[in-house]
């Protein structure tokens, strides 16, 4: 797992991957700091990065990334 600086880890995923953020869930860890999951995207590359970013401190870690994703989106059936 890669941490850093949220600021700098943030622009490098829009910059040198130029992956947009998809999705987003917040949580708290056992300190009570605030955690923001998200999925960062690039569709035309098929690159994702899934990151937790940790507001208190001010850190965020790449949790995995890879390529060739397949996206997947929720009928409206009710199942």
């Amino acid at each position: 797992m890669q941490c850093g600086d949220t600021e700098h880890l943030l622009d490098g995923l829009k910059e040198r991957y130029s992956e947009e953020i998809v999705m987003m869930a917040a949580s708290a860890n056992a300190q009570g700091h605030e955690l923001y999951h998200s999925l960062w995207i690039n569709q035309g590359t098929s690159t994702w990065s899934f990151i937790v970013v940790n507001k208190q401190v001010g850190v965020t870690c790449v949790i995995s990334s890879g390529e060739n994703f397949t996206m997947f989106f929720p009928s409206n059936s009710g199942i």
